[in-house]
């Protein structure tokens, strides 16, 4: 398998994974016990839509994948191909790993998956049910919602646009990484 190619942009995404995580784990410490933890698969097993990302976060994605065991990228190769051919959600996340409620790229994951729980759009919400049940249990005892300060996803979409350009949905990214491998020009097949 060809390696990812190295990124011309620079460090934009380990800064920026940095700020997420610092925040998070802050949102996390101050209102324990916040949902969002290893083996809560909810929002993995209900995306709105197959992934779209910026190419920089496929790429990191694709060292992930390169990472694995070759029987687990094997499953994953296969739900990928699955869920590309979807247009509407909701999808199960291709990376889960269904069993265990874990991510199978964890370390790779993007941006999306970082934020999620923790972050808000200015139109609505950017968190799943149960992140919303403990909001709404927002009490003068435990005053877990008011204390919330949530980070604003569409700056951190805006950000990765400027140095990335737009993201492209899960189809394209498998039409590119096939015509990459098979020596095509992309838009050719």
């Amino acid at each position: 398998m060809s390696r990812a190619p190295e990124s011309p942009h620079g460090p934009l995404l380990p800064i920026l994974y940095r700020e997420i995580e610092d925040r998070c784990r802050e949102t996390a410490e101050s209102l324990p016990p916040w949902p969002c933890r290893r083996g809560c698969d909810d929002c993995c097993r209900r995306l709105a839509e197959p992934p779209r990302l910026v190419r920089e976060e496929w790429r990191r994605i694709e060292i992930g994948l390169q990472g694995l065991a070759p029987e687990v990228r094997s499953e994953i190769e296969d739900r990928l191909v699955a869920t590309a051919e979807l247009d509407t959600g909701p999808v199960v996340c291709p990376f889960l790993e269904l069993e265990s409620g874990a991510c199978g790229i964890y370390d790779h994951r993007p941006s999306t998956c970082r934020t999620y729980g923790f972050y808000q759009l200015r139109d609505g919400a950017a968190y799943c049910r149960i992140v919303e049940e403990h909001a709404d249990r927002d009490t003068e005892a435990s005053p877990w919602a008011s204390k919330i300060v949530w980070g604003r996803q569409e700056s951190i979409d805006h950000r990765l646009k400027q140095a990335y350009g737009a993201p492209i949905p899960l189809r394209q990214w498998l039409r590119e990484r096939r015509d990459s491998t098979t020596g095509q020009q992309p838009g050719t097949s």
